[in-house]
This record gives structure tokens, C-alpha cells and sequence, in this order.
């Protein structure tokens, strides 16, 4: 196609400033761009065919095309000027100077194509129409043909243009097919010096044949001879020529760039600016984190040693089960003992678990509720400075984290399970499961010699013996009385040891009960972090959308940059 490398350069900057454009709607800087109507820069190139009357203008357009789209059998007499452009659909338009044929041909989108009437029948207001039309196309072709190229009226048109227009204006010697090349030798002599009398320079001179053209651009009639006979490969040349170094468009297409350099700095900028807030959004993240991990530090802190809260409410379920087990140790009971299943040991074990369950699910109910309103204060705090800072709405406590319902529930039910099993890892039960049976075996001695005792003063009261039977009589009395006070000290030091022992465990409780309730902190500050989490989404989501676009940037600028270079 005729000047493929400008309309080539052409569609690149077009489609650079909608990517310009693009990026700027992408980066937020789109209204500090300039105005859209200063890049309405892809105009069609424009050709005017001038001439005498069947000096065959519209075949010269058609040929240079090899296809028809002026129309070559109107009247000599008409007179009106032919334009023929793009349209989305076939349709013709009437002005007060011309026609204009509109038609679906996307070559039309690059190039419109003027004919005009033989310059034999032009009228004043023509002649002052066509030095209009002279200052919007991009090149006029003057035609003369072969039988006589000096017609006085195609001259005078020429002689009349400004002097600006002549650079732009090329002379067209039709029909060279029908003088040999000798006489269109001299022909072009004459009409060069014709040229220089009447404007004043010599203009580029032309001999070619429309017919010989059209009959080389025919598939079947295809042939280098005809092709280069016809003229046109040095015409197509220089308009080739023409078109890619047009000095006002290639000024057009700098000017253009420069105008995209400054909307791609103001997109760098913006750019810049978001890179700089993203590092300060990251910074501020940090010291969110920062503080939320203060926060959990403070609680943390609490659970940190042996004398914790923890270890206060495993001492107070040790007096219940003491207290529990005291009760249990009673005299009836150990008697009672010697004929049923031993059940202290488990049930005390039992209240110990019960009452370890209950005392930690109270505190941690408490401190569940203590962290949750800690939490609750601090985010009110960080609210104002999130939407300040980085200009985003704020999660809300109620509603994404459900006030941390959730967690106060978990943190309580974890702690309680957790106290079971630590309760159970200390084996207190095997120590009163030994301590019973050795109460039960002291409780045996006596109640057998009682038994026996009893035994024989009824038999020595049955043989009226009863010298012996006071004996036995008092031998009762007296293991009775040392049964009971052997209750007495069997519970006291069963008690005692009891509780030494779950003094002594008292460490190895909490110890476990402090990493278990760390555990349970950390879970559930992290549940309050998911608020955080939010934030950190918005923050990863501006950067993985700013990254490509600097990226994006960079391949613009360099696209623009091989443009300019091109240019």
C-alpha cells in the first residue's frame, strides 16, 4: 500500500495513546491528561486530480488504486467536484461545491480521493475552491494529455495557486502510450519549461498510462513489461515517497509524540506517587502489626510465670478437692470401705477435674472477655488512622470478626479441655489409690480384732465365762477407740499428703497451662488479626495491580521512544 511505513507509524502512535490512556484510567491520572480532540491526528491522505476535460482524471485515480472508485463515465459538462471517502455504509452527500460518495472500503479510511471538473468549465467560484482544496490535500495532480499538454486552462490553474502549494503539486502526462519515447522526451521538456515560465520552478513531470496500468494490475495480464511501460512504478514511487516524508504530517506525528511524552509524565508521576504511598501503606501495615503484637505481648505476659492466674485457679480447685476428700475420709466411710469397691480415690480425682474445669472456664470467660474489650479499644483507635492513612474503609469489628464471639468461645473451650488433661497427666489418683489401700489395710487390722474379739465374748458369754467376756468386751472397746483415732490420723496424713502433693504439682499444672493458654492467645488474637488481614489485602492488591503498571509504563515509553526515533 502507498505510504505503508507512515500509515505503519501512524497506527502505532494511535494505538500508544490508547494505551497512554489506558494506563492513566489504570494509575487514577486520566483527568490530569490533556484534552482527547489534540489526538485526532489519523486523517485520511488526501489526492485531487485537476485537469481538462477527458484528459482522463478519475482513470488516473482509479489506477493508482487499481480499483474503481471514481466514476468514469460521467459528463463532460458536469460540473461539480468529486469526492470519495469512507463511509460506513454506501451513501452520497451534497454540498454547495461537490458530491462526496461514501463507501465501506477500508483503503478509503487511509486515503479520499478528489476529482474535479475539466478546468476548461471551471467558474470563478470553482477556481477559488479549488486553491481551497489545494491547502487541505496532500497532493495535486495536474493532468495534461499526451495530444496536447499545453491546454491553456490546466496552466492558468496551476499559474493561480499559491506559491505555497506548489511543492506539493506534480504534473501528470496521460496516455504516454500512444508517443514513443523520443517525442515524450520533448514533450516533458516543453511542458518543464512551460513549468518554470508560468510558476517559476520545474515541477516533478510524470508520463504515464492509466490503461497500460489497469491492464498490468489485471491477474491474467500480469507482466513486468507492461507494468513498468504504464509509468507507474516511478509514480507510486514518488507518492510513496510523498506520504512517508510529508514534511506536515511527519511534524503532526512529533508534535503528537511530544504531546504523549508529557501525558506519560504525568502518568510516571502518578505512578511515582502511588509507589510512594504503597511504601507508606507497607510502613503503616508494619506498625499496625507492631501494635497488635504489643497487644498480645501485654497478655501474654500474664501467664508468663508460676504464680500466673492459672496457677491461682488450679490452688483454688485443689481446696475444693481437698475439702471434697477431707469429707470423704470420714469414719463410717472407711468402715464401709472394707465391704464395697474403694470410689475415694476416683471421685475426688473427679471433683479435682470438675473443680480445675470450672475455675479455668471462669477465668478464661473473664479474660476472653477482658481481651476481646482490649481489642475492641484498640480498633476503635485504629480506625480513623487506617481510613486517614490509606484511604480505605475501615473493616468493622462487629460485623467482619462478629466481635470475636467466636474466639472468646474457642479460647474458653480450649483452656477448659486443656485443664482436664493436664489434671489427669499429674496421676494424683494412683497416689490416693496407694494412700486408700494402705487406710483400708490399717482399717482390717482393727475391725478383725474387733470381729474376733467380739466372736469370742459371745462364746465365752455362752459358757457364762464371764470374767473373759469383759476382757473381750474391753479388748472391743479399746481397737474401736484405735480405730477411730486411727481415722483420725489416717486422714490427717492423707490429707497432708494430698496436698503436698498437689502443691507440688502446682508447677508442672501450670506450666502446661501456661503454654496451653499461649497457644489459645496467639489463636486468638489471631482471629482479632483477620481485621488486619483486610488491610493486608488492600495493600497486596494495589501493589500486584502498581507492579505491571510500571512495567506497562516502561514498554510505552520505549514504544514511544523507537517512534520518535522513526520519525
Amino acid at each position: 500500500m502507498l505510504g505503508e511505513r507512515y500509515f505503519a507509524t501512524r497506527e502505532r502512535l494511535a494505538k500508544l495513546v490508547s494505551e497512554v490512556r489506558a494506563l492513566a484510567a489504570k494509575s487514577g491520572a486520566e483527568e490530569n491528561l490533556q484534552d482527547d480532540s489534540i489526538f485526532d491526528f489519523l486523517t485520511p491522505v488526501k489526492l485531487l486530480a485537476c485537469g481538462g476535460v477527458n484528459c482522463g482524471k478519475s482513470t488516473f485515480l482509479n489506477a493508482i488504486f487499481g480499483h474503481s472508485y471514481c466514476e468514469t463515465n460521467h459528463l463532460p459538462e458536469t460540473k461539480t467536484f468529486l469526492r470519495y471517502s469512507y463511509g460506513e455504509k454506501r451513501s452520497t452527500t451534497q454540498t454547495a461545491h461537490s458530491i462526496e460518495y461514501h463507501q465501506p472500503d477500508p483503503l478509503l479510511q487511509q486515503f479520499n480521493l478528489i476529482d474535479c471538473p475539466g478546468s476548461e468549465s471551471l467558474n470563478e467560484d470553482q477556481k477559488q475552491h479549488i486553491n481551497e482544496l489545494a491547502a487541505e490535500v496532500d497532493l495535486l495532480f495536474f493532468l495534461f494529455p499526451v495530444s496536447n499538454p499545453w491546454t491553456a486552462d490546466t496552466w492558468d490553474l496551476l499559474a493561480n495557486l499559491p506559491e505555497e502549494f506548489h511543492q506539493k503539486s506534480v504534473l501528470i502526462l496521460q496516455q504516454c502510450d500512444q508517443k514513443n519515447p523520443e517525442d515524450l522526451k520533448i514533450l516533458m521538456e516543453h511542458m518543464g519549461n512551460l513549468s518554470e515560465q508560468k510558476i517559476g520552478r520545474r515541477l516533478r513531470i510524470f508520463p504515464v498510462s492509466a490503461k497500460l496500468c489497469w491492464e498490468a494490475k489485471e491477474p491474467e495480464e500480469l507482466t513486468r513489461k507492461i507494468w513498468h511501460a504504464s509509468g507507474f512504478p516511478e509514480l507510486e514511487t514518488y507518492i510513496d515517497d510523498q506520504i512517508n516524508y510529508h514534511p506536515s504530517r511527519r511534524r503532526e506525528l512529533r508534535d503528537i509524540c511530544g504531546l504523549l511524552r508529557t501525558d506519560l509524565q504525568v502518568v510516571e508521576a502518578q505512578i511515582e506517587e502511588l509507589t510512594h504511598q504503597l511504601a507508606t501503606e507497607k510502613a503503616y501495615l508494619v506498625q499496625l502489626e507492631n501494635d497488635h503484637n504489643r497487644l498480645r505481648q501485654q497478655h501474654m505476659i500474664l501467664v508468663d510465670d508460676d504464680f500466673s492466674a492459672l496457677g491461682e485457679t488450679y490452688a483454688r480447685a485443689c481446696k475444693t478437692a481437698q475439702k471434697d476428700l477431707h469429707q470423704r475420709l470420714s469414719f463410717k466411710r472407711g468402715i464401709f470401705s472394707l465391704f464395697q469397691e474403694e470410689v475415694v480415690p476416683q471421685e475426688v480425682d473427679k471433683t479435682l477435674v470438675q473443680a480445675t474445669h470450672d475455675e479455668v472456664g471462669q477465668w478464661s470467660r473473664e479474660e476472653a472477655a477482658r481481651m476481646g474489650q482490649n481489642c475492641h479499644a484498640h480498633w476503635l483507635k485504629t480506625i480513623p488512622l487506617i481510613e486517614d492513612r490509606l484511604a480505605m474503609k475501615a473493616p468493622d469489628f462487629d460485623q467482619d470478626i462478629d466481635s470475636l464471639t467466636e474466639a472468646k468461645k474457642h479460647f474458653s473451650d480450649h483452656l477448659r479441655r486443656n485443664a482436664r488433661l493436664a489434671i489427669s497427666d499429674l496421676k494424683l489418683r494412683s497416689l490416693l489409690d496407694y494412700q486408700m489401700e494402705t487406710r483400708r489395710s490399717g482399717f482390717r487390722r482393727y475391725v478383725g480384732v474387733i470381729l474376733a474379739a467380739i466372736t469370742l465374748t459371745g462364746v465365752f458369754g455362752a459358757l457364762a465365762w464371764y470374767g473373759l467376756v469383759w476382757t473381750f468386751l474391753s479388748i472391743v472397746i479399746l481397737f474401736f477407740l484405735g480405730a477411730l483415732l486411727f481415722n483420725l490420723k489416717s486422714r490427717k496424713e492423707i490429707g497432708k499428703i494430698f496436698a503436698d502433693c498437689t502443691k507440688d504439682c502446682r508447677k508442672p499444672f501450670t506450666k502446661t497451662m501456661n503454654d496451653d493458654c499461649r497457644d489459645a492467645i496467639q489463636t486468638f488474637f489471631s482471629e482479632y488479626g483477620q481485621l488486619l488481614g483486610i488491610v493486608r489485602r488492600h495493600i497486596a492488591k494495589n501493589q500486584a495491580e502498581l507492579a505491571p503498571q510500571s512495567q506497562e509504563w516502561n514498554d510505552l515509553f520505549l514504544e514511544l521512544s523507537s517512534i520518535e526515533q522513526s520519525l
